[in-house]
């Protein structure tokens, strides 16, 4: 298994690349190929609530997953605690990889600009599908990544 920091991770992130990612993610889970958390497979994430002080909670979501075709891959990504709970002022993500068939892990990332790089990919291939669309008036993007 491998460690990889965000000081890493951020000398091979590429948009284009996250991009192109995004657009196979999507093929894959048409051909049904994939899994994620819930009684369906298909929910985003799984939350627990923990006691900070007399008036807030942390909260912690883990979101297990499966992506088959050219990845197969299994893994968690898990966050926490909350804005206003993190060491950095921000949620700490985490992502946890998985072989699939042996569950031996392969890699375990410091995964806070990963997620932000999947956020942005996902918004920029959001727009070029909606740029292939007919004729477009008037366009409303809520929570695209």
């Amino acid at each position: 298994m491998i460690y990889i920091d965000e000081k890493t991770t951020a000398k091979y992130l590429n948009i284009t690349n996250c991009v192109k990612s995004i657009q196979k993610m999507y093929k894959i889970m048409q051909t049904k190929d994939y899994a994620m958390g819930g009684k369906n497979a298909n929910s985003h994430g799984m939350r627990i609530s923990i006691p900070r002080d007399k008036h807030t909670n942390n909260i912690f979501i883990a979101m297990p997953g499966f992506l088959g075709g050219e990845y197969q891959v299994a893994g968690l990504k898990w966050h926490g605690p909350n804005i206003r709970g993190s060491t950095r002022g921000t949620t700490n993500y985490t992502l946890i990889l998985n072989k699939p068939n042996t569950g031996a892990p392969i890699a375990f990332f410091e995964a806070n600009l990963l997620t932000s790089y999947r956020t942005a990919a996902l918004s920029l291939y959001a727009t070029t599908l909606l740029k292939q669309a007919q004729t477009i008036n008037k366009v409303g993007l809520i929570g695209g990544g």
